[in-house]
């Protein structure tokens, strides 16, 4: 079993999503979506808080969306494509963690 954290940070918000990946198949992504609050008096973000706006399960079974248990109705609307995105995403980040273990072992 593999975790995978990816961490993005925007200047409104923060998204993570944990990849779990067993036998190099992506099983489980869980997602989370925080915002900064705007602050309309100052014209600016309010960094010293995160408010949490999203948090999602997809669970994947042979490279197919098989469940999503999602905390937002906009994300109802696009987990189909949110899943395509991960399982690309997913092999992305499986061939770049392969590939440093490869570089490794060949230093060993």
């Amino acid at each position: 079993m593999k975790k995978i954290i990816e961490w993005i940070r925007l200047s409104n918000k923060v998204i993570e999503n944990e990849y779990y990946l067993n036998n190099g198949k992506l099983i489980f992504i869980y997602s989370t979506g925080n915002y900064y609050r705007f602050n309309e008096h100052t014209q600016s973000f309010d960094y010293s808080k995160l408010e949490n706006v999203f948090k999602g399960g997809y669970y994947f079974e042979k490279e197919k969306l098989i469940k999503a248990t999602l905390s937002d109705k906009k994300q109802e609307d696009t987990k189909e494509q949110d899943a395509a995105t991960f399982l690309t995403s997913s092999k992305h980040y499986l061939k770049l963690l392969n590939a440093h273990h490869k570089r490794k072992r060949q230093q060993s």
